[in-house]
């Protein structure tokens, strides 16, 4: 009798042959760097994929944190737990349409009614400094003659516009 093998093992299988031709092709390409620089750059792709599936780790636990506590404060879902670092980790974030899509941002705003303490605090002090940096930069542009705000400083002006109206 052949032994059953679980899906997720034939999975991680199948990534590691991929993994492991992609790095012979990438050797063959690579053949006139010397080993150590070969090794510096398969260890900061290592590096860089580990650091986008964190990534990605973290925004889809966050949005399955969101969805089970909205199931929760609709009395249809038990399962949901609060959590301190996931609530850290969408406080830091929620202002980040990269991270958390409108879907997600409407939900927050109601997670946010029930937030107490020092996090509420900080969160309307977080959200007043970017509502008061945001219309600083539209004045002082108002007052250099129409010349366009300087929104470098965390994200494009786009994102900016965006990040200030879900500080409102």
């Amino acid at each position: 009798a052949k032994k059953k093998i679980a899906k997720h093992i034939k999975i991680a299988r199948e990534k590691r042959k991929k993994e492991s031709e992609d790095a012979e092709i990438d050797e063959s390409n690579n053949s006139h760097l010397s080993p150590s620089n070969k090794k510096t750059r398969k260890s900061e792709m290592k590096s860089e994929d580990e650091a986008a599936m964190k990534d990605l780790n973290d925004r889809i636990s966050a949005q399955n944190y969101l969805r089970d506590w909205k199931l929760k404060s609709a009395g249809m879902n038990n399962i949901w737990k609060f959590n301190k670092k996931m609530q850290v980790y969408l406080l830091r974030n929620m202002y980040n349409p990269k991270l958390l899509d409108k879907t997600y941002f409407a939900i927050i705003k109601k997670y946010l009614n029930n937030l107490q303490g020092q996090s509420r605090v900080t969160t309307y002090k977080q959200a007043k400094e970017i509502i008061d940096k945001f219309e600083q930069n539209l004045n002082d542009a108002n007052a250099e003659n129409d010349e366009k705000p300087d929104f470098s400083f965390e994200f494009s002006s786009t994102d900016y516009d965006e990040k200030c109206q879900r500080a409102k």
